[in-house]
C-alpha cells in the first residue's frame, strides 16, 4: 500500500540501471537549471567516471554557445594519483 501511494506522489524515481542512476539524474538537474532554478551551471565537479560528464555535454543543456566544463574531484585525483605510483612502484621493482 505505502509503495502505491509513494509512487503516485514522488517524481523522484528512477527507471533503469543502478549504474545510470547518476547519469540521468545530473542530465535532469542541467536540464531542467533555466526552467527551475533561472541558473545555468557551467562547471560539473566529477568524480573520474567520464559516463556522467560526457552525457551532460551530449545533452547540451544551453545550447551551442555555452559549455559546460568538469573540475575533477580532489580527493578522486590524489587517489587515482596514488594508483598511478603504485603501478609505477611495482613496475620499477620487477625491472
Amino acid at each position: 500500500m505505502w509503495k502505491i501511494l509513494h509512487v503516485k506522489e514522488c517524481l523522484k524515481n528512477h527507471n533503469g540501471s543502478a549504474g545510470m542512476m547518476e547519469t540521468v539524474g545530473m542530465v535532469r538537474i542541467f536540464q531542467r537549471s533555466l526552467s527551475h532554478r533561472s541558473v545555468r551551471y557551467t562547471s560539473y565537479i566529477g568524480d573520474g567516471d567520464s559516463k556522467t560528464f560526457s552525457s551532460i555535454t551530449a545533452s547540451n543543456p544551453y545550447g551551442e554557445d555555452i559549455t559546460v566544463s568538469k573540475i575533477e574531484c580532489v580527493g578522486h585525483v590524489q587517489k587515482n594519483g596514488n594508483s598511478f605510483t603504485k603501478i609505477k612502484t611495482n613496475e620499477l621493482q620487477t625491472q
